[in-house]
């Protein structure tokens, strides 16, 4: 019974807390959709990074890789060089942190970790630049490319 209740009322809690997402204008369809194919590419690009490179690596590689790359981006606008120790030190890390495995390494696969944490990068830019007030109808929208089909 209470299966039945969530899916009957489901619907409706969706339709009341979205806010119409569907009457949004073209600056919230705009970000939507470059967040929702940020999103997807995201997604697949995790799959295809652990099927080639260790999972711990991927792993640290997505919530460490795009931070520092914002880092370094911002140093390298800054013009301080001395700065980029840091986001060495912090690369440096996670390298001696990752365990070794046998056989070859695939190169392929630290190239989609670095499309990872480049698209990483896009989507927390993207989400900053969205208003508070539109946040809602735009998650939703941007959920479309995403969902299981």
């Amino acid at each position: 019974m209470s299966t039945q209740r969530s899916v009957g009322f489901a619907p409706l809690l969706i339709k009341y807390s979205t806010g119409r997402p569907l009457r949004a204008g073209w600056p919230v369809w705009r970000s939507a959709l470059i967040l929702g194919l940020g999103l997807t590419v995201g997604f697949i690009s995790f799959q295809y990074a652990i099927r080639m490179l260790p999972f711990g690596l991927v792993l640290t590689a997505f919530y460490v890789g795009g931070p520092m790359l914002l880092v370094t981006i911002e140093i390298l606008r800054s013009r301080r060089w001395r700065d980029l120790a840091w986001p060495a030190a912090g690369f440096s890390g996670v390298i001696v942190l990752t365990p070794s495995w046998e056989g070859e390494i695939n190169y392929w696969g630290f190239v989609v970790v670095a499309v990872l944490a480049t698209n990483f990068l896009v989507v927390m830019k993207m989400m900053s630049s969205i208003k508070r007030s539109e946040i809602t109808a735009c998650m939703t929208l941007a959920r479309i490319p995403t969902s299981n089909w």
